[in-house]
């Protein structure tokens, strides 16, 4: 959750600089937290270890979506909570990926994490500055 509200924090006021910063602090994680890489985002115990209704990405999206909506003065929606957990769940599994034969991350995956993403939340759920 601290990684979450980091990247959030250093985001700049570009709609949508939250995530880039965000996925970086998820990629720090992955090379630098002891395990991580190998529990992932809490799937090998359980998808629902963050709480015991929501899937981990719903809790992370009702973050992220709680935090949009203080920045750029827009609702949190079922629409914006739902485009969040897909984005999330896109975003854990390409991860995974880049990590899943180079402990460093394999940049072309973390890239098109980024881009992939970063455009669906720019398509589905544009804000403005």
């Amino acid at each position: 959750m601290d990684s979450v509200q980091e990247g959030a924090d250093r985001a700049g006021a570009a709609p949508w600089s939250a995530w880039d910063n965000t996925l970086a602090s998820y990629v720090q994680m992955y090379r630098h937290e002891p395990g991580f890489r190998h529990l992932g985002f809490g799937d090998i115990i359980t998808e629902r270890y963050l709480d015991d209704e929501p899937t981990n990405s719903t809790v992370i999206a009702r973050i992220f979506a709680q935090m949009l909506s203080e920045e750029h003065s827009v609702p949190v929606t079922d629409k914006m909570l739902f485009h969040l957990d897909v984005a999330i769940a896109m975003g854990v599994a390409v991860v995974h990926r880049a990590f899943l034969y180079d402990p460093k991350g394999d940049e072309k995956f973390i890239e098109e994490a980024r881009t992939m993403v970063g455009t669906y939340l720019r398509t589905e759920l544009p804000l403005t500055s």
